[in-house]
């Protein structure tokens, strides 16, 4: 598993320490020092972020164990709390995600054991549970789920499909296999996307990038970034493949600058 510790670290921390860049495309020594030196500055306060998170999980934990809410209401909050960890710790996101299911399903909501179905066949790639993943997911027939939940079914794909080739790095044969699969996901996903949403912009500005577009993921992914605020996920994101944009290009300056 050691093979995933990079990316849940970065997943990781691009969450918890959020720092603002500019959305300009020349980018020189000078911003680069001072996005460096605001990241040091956010660095230093990485304890508060990670208390703030476990105790927003803990009050979480509190409600979805509380007698008092109805069954939605607690399916919903094991739902948060799954997602929650999945920066976090894989393993009691999945405990959520199953403990959520098994309930969904005793009380017969298809519709979001479906949900939790499908988070499972995410993570569990990162744990090398490849073939349940794969199992969980070809469970779940996209005709029987409503149109609400569409763009969350190839969502999970696009992200199990890469993970799981992440797995086969050193296999190209299998990991190209798998990235294909997850590109295809992906294509699927922005048929269900409101166009120039944020979502949106952050899956297409992914999609041009695999397919070695990178000016026009770069053109998205700076629209992007004017749209969201910086606490936002999908800010540092897209924030992520703009600095793999320019270490494409040898721009070292740019690399640092959205890498930090």
């Amino acid at each position: 598993m050691h093979r995933y510790i990079p990316i849940i670290l970065a997943s990781f921390f691009l969450f918890l320490l959020p720092v603002s860049v500019s959305s300009k495309v020349s980018i020189g020594a000078k911003e680069v020092d001072e996005i460096i030196k605001r990241l040091d500055n956010e660095l230093s306060r990485s304890n508060t972020y990670v208390d703030r998170r476990r105790n927003a999980i803990d009050s979480l934990r509190q409600i979805v164990s509380s007698g008092d809410i109805d069954l939605e209401t607690r399916l919903e909050g094991i739902l948060r709390l799954g997602d929650s960890y999945s920066v976090l710790n894989t393993d009691s996101a999945l405990t959520f995600y199953f403990k959520g299911f098994r309930l969904a399903e005793a009380n017969g909501l298809d519709s979001i054991s479906a949900r939790f179905r499908l988070r499972n066949a995410t993570y569990l790639p990162l744990l090398a549970f490849i073939t349940q993943a794969q199992g969980v997911f070809d469970s779940i027939s996209p005709a029987t789920l409503p149109p609400g939940l569409m763009d969350e079914y190839y969502d999970a794909a696009r992200q199990m499909y890469f993970y799981i080739a992440s797995y086969y790095v050193n296999y190209s044969d299998i990991h190209d296999i798998y990235m294909k699969k997850s590109q295809e996901a992906q294509a699927k996903l922005l048929t269900f996307l409101e166009e120039d949403t944020p979502k949106y912009l952050l899956n297409q500005g992914e999609y041009f990038f695999y397919h070695q577009e990178y000016g026009k993921a770069q053109a998205v992914l700076l629209r992007l970034l004017d749209m969201v605020p910086v606490e936002d996920n999908l800010y540092a994101r897209a924030c992520h493949f703009l600095a793999d944009i320019a270490k494409v290009r040898g721009e070292h300056n740019a690399y640092l600058y959205y890498l930090a």
